[in-house]
């Protein structure tokens, strides 16, 4: 599942997260995903470019996006899997690697 992209039921929400249905990148590992917690690390997708320098671009066809996008990687967020909703597709390995240097540099890790 890391570095795939779900459609993902992020409801209810609070404040400025993101909220309904809609594409999102997959960042934790399988060993996590698959565990007792029932949870997955999720990151939502937008298409609107806010010139935010924390999103990673997405170019349409990639991961199964219908359009270009932006990984909002500021928005991090632990989900339930009841809220992953179908598979999309698979993030370049690029993609994930920029995601993941964003991370580092966010958390200071």
């Amino acid at each position: 599942m890391r570095g795939e992209v779900w459609q993902v039921q992020f409801s209810p929400t609070k404040g400025r997260e993101r909220d309904g249905s809609r594409p999102a990148m997959i960042l934790s590992v399988d060993k996590f995903n698959k565990g007792s917690a029932d949870l997955v690390i999720a990151i939502p997708i937008t298409r609107t470019n806010r010139q935010i320098a924390s999103h990673v671009s997405v170019l349409k066809g990639e991961g199964g996006l219908d359009s270009d996008g932006f990984i909002m990687v500021e928005a991090i967020r632990s989900i339930s899997n009841e809220g992953l909703l179908h598979y999309r597709g698979e993030l370049a390995y690029m993609t994930v690697e920029k995601v993941e240097n964003i991370i580092r540099v966010l958390l200071g890790v």
